[in-house]
């Protein structure tokens, strides 16, 4: 059986990673260092609460671009 490895992502990768998912999600450029910074955590520390006082950008569309940036790392570049 053949087994291919997933390359590592640089941080070059990471940084585009996470261009897309803010584009994706709408979030604008600024939220960049703290998209990359959750995604880098751990997982498990995670906790994502909407309190439904409309904030703008709600904890939960920065934790999608999050999770787009988490599923890159893992597939590799």
């Amino acid at each position: 059986m053949w087994f291919s490895a997933r390359p590592t992502p640089t941080d070059d990768d990471i940084d585009r990673f996470v261009e897309e998912a803010l584009v994706k999600v709408g979030l604008h450029a600024s939220w960049a260092r703290e998209v990359r910074r959750q995604a880098e955590k751990d997982p498990a520390s995670d906790s994502r609460y909407c309190c439904g006082s409309a904030c703008d950008p709600c904890v939960m569309t920065i934790g999608r671009a999050v999770d787009l940036v988490r599923r890159r790392i893992r597939r590799g570049r």
